[in-house]
C-alpha cells in the first residue's frame, strides 16, 4: 500500500514523502525521519485515512 507521510523537518519546514510498503516498513520510515530531526509526523493511506499520528498507530488492528 502507498502512504503519504507529512512532517516538520529539522529546519522547521513542512515536508512530505511517499512510502510504498507494509505497516512495519512505514514505522521504520517514520523512525528514520524522527532520527533525523523530523517531528509532527502523520501518515495517511491511499484513501486519505490517517494511520499514524501523534507518535502512534491509530488502528491497532493494522
Amino acid at each position: 500500500m502507498r502512504y503519504c507521510i507529512e512532517f516538520i523537518g529539522c529546519c522547521g519546514q513542512e515536508c512530505n514523502a511517499s512510502f510504498e510498503g507494509d505497516i512495519p516498513g512505514l514505522l521504520q520510515e517514520i523512525t528514520w525521519i524522527e532520527e533525523r530531526g523530523g517531528w509532527g509526523i502523520t501518515a495517511a493511506d491511499e484513501a486519505g485515512e490517517f494511520v499514524y499520528e501523534d507518535g502512534g498507530l491509530l488502528n491497532e488492528g493494522l
